[in-house]
Formats: C-alpha cells, structure tokens, sequence
C-alpha cells in the first residue's frame, strides 16, 4: 500500500510522516525562540533603552511583543495541523475501503 498524500495549500505533495516531522520541528524551533527571548531580552533592553532614539523606541515595542506574536503563529501552526491530520485521516479511510 503506497502512503497517502495530501497536497499542502494545492502545492506541496506530502506523506503524514514528513508533515509531522515538519510539524515537530517547527514547534521545536519556537520554544527555542521563546526560551531565548525569555533569556536575552531583558538585558538587551536594558542596553537599548539606554541609547535612547525613535527608531530604538519602535525596535524596543516590537520586541517587546515578540513572545506574543510567535505564540501566535504557533496556534495558528497547530490550526493547520489540526486540519491537515484530518485530511489524512480522511484520505487513509477512503484508500482502506474495499474497492477503492
């Protein structure tokens, strides 16, 4: 039986297992970047907010939201998978019919 595979956004073919290895790492990536974030950025601000300028002041308020906002694409990420598996799910069941 050949695996089953869902195009990604009508481009990318791809098999359940490279989907949730894809899927994994990203998540992977992101607590990375949370837990760098949560590490570095008080004392990069600190050091930011000691230069004091406009173009500081903007680049402080985006990083101050930068937590919120992988979180963000991190619910969004697990939208997406929750919708994809469901595909597979799907397409598996229809290819174990008998006379499919």
């Amino acid at each position: 039986m050949t695996p089953v595979r869902v195009k990604l956004y009508g481009l990318i073919p791809m098999t359940r297992r490279r989907y949730v290895t894809q899927f994994v790492i990203a998540l992977v990536l992101s607590a990375a970047l949370l837990l760098a974030w949560w590490l570095y950025w008080p004392r990069v601000r600190l050091s930011l907010e000691a230069a004091r300028s406009d173009v500081l002041d903007v680049v402080i308020r985006f990083w101050d939201l930068a937590a919120y906002l992988i979180l963000g694409i991190v619910v969004l990420q697990t939208v997406e998978a929750w919708v994809v598996l469901r595909r597979f799910r799907r397409k598996e069941t229809e290819q174990a019919k008998p006379g499919a």
